[in-house]
């Protein structure tokens, strides 16, 4: 990481240039303009550099007013990861064997019989 160490340079015609601490600003021309001076306000501040394919101050949106801002815009090179976020499970219901599903449905129904369990412990303790 990186200090937040912000450094301003005032240039002669009114523009600020910011230098971070390992960091880089890739706006240097000024982004907004008034009938005596023009500054930069937009800035896009990186960290690595090989990862911006371009940056760029667009034409202003509204070029006949007085006072006008120009919008700013930066390309980046980012791979992004392909993650499957779930897991699928394909149920096969035409190939389910569902008279051996109701054979062991029933018998699992006459275990949890409460009367089958009070059978069971009579016949332990008679034993």
């Amino acid at each position: 990481m990186f200090k937040r160490c912000i450094c301003f340079q005032y240039k002669p015609n009114n523009t600020i240039k910011l230098t971070f601490k390992s960091a880089h600003q890739l706006i240097n021309n000024p982004t907004h303009f008034t009938e005596n001076s023009n500054s930069i306000i937009d800035v896009i501040i990186v960290k690595h550099t090989h990862n911006v394919i371009y940056s760029f101050v667009s034409e202003p949106i509204l070029p006949a007013l007085t006072i006008y801002h120009c919008p700013i815009a930066c390309v980046l090179k980012i791979a992004k990861l392909k993650t499957n976020n779930y897991k699928r499970h394909i149920w096969l219901y035409d190939k389910g064997d569902y008279d051996e599903y109701v054979t062991l449905q029933h018998s699992m129904d006459e275990q949890c019989n409460p009367q089958t369990y009070e059978t069971q412990i009579q016949n332990a303790q008679n034993t």
